[in-house]
């Protein structure tokens, strides 16, 4: 039998997200107090029309890039979970979990892995939001392939030296 240190974990959580938007936080918060300062002066001095309409616009442009940014980033989260039964991936309100033994074939193009199923299954899918050698995503694909050879029955050294002995 093969020591502890060779066992997986009973469940495995990797998070994905991507970097947050920081320029983009910082371009909306930018327009956001333009947007304000040109409201005061349009308040205190009685400026033209023009004011209040440019204040207002940037104004609004401001929040609206910030709420932008805000929902890309909870967009593109993902947690994926492997444990010894199935794999589940949660984005956004949506879970989608897939037993090993519903997986044949797994294809990575690009950031989107993909975990093709047995009919009549559907297919999972997990975009990596990140550069493509992130270390989480790096790591996520080894555990699964880790998980995907242990529901199969066969792996490293230690799962032929169960086999024979």
């Amino acid at each position: 039998m093969g020591d502890a240190g060779s066992e997986l974990p009973s469940t495995s959580r990797f998070e994905l997200r991507p970097r947050p938007p920081l320029a983009t936080l910082a371009a909306a918060a930018a327009t956001t107090v333009v947007g304000c300062g040109l409201l005061a002066v349009y308040g205190v001095r009685s400026g033209g029309v023009a004011l209040l309409v440019i204040g207002v616009a940037l104004l609004i442009f401001g929040i609206t890039l910030a709420v932008g940014a805000a929902l890309f980033v909870a967009r593109f989260r993902a947690v994926i979970c492997l444990d010894a039964e199935s794999v589940t991936i949660r984005r956004g309100s949506r879970r989608r979990k897939l037993r090993w033994s519903e997986i044949k074939q797994v294809s990575l193009d690009g950031p989107r892995l993909t975990l093709r199923a047995k009919p009549p299954t559907e297919d999972a899918v997990v975009i990596n939001p990140r550069m493509p050698g992130d270390p989480r995503f790096m790591l996520l694909l080894a555990a699964l392939s880790e998980r995907l050879d242990a529901s199969r029955g066969y792996g490293g050294p230690d799962s032929a030296a169960q086999r024979t002995g």
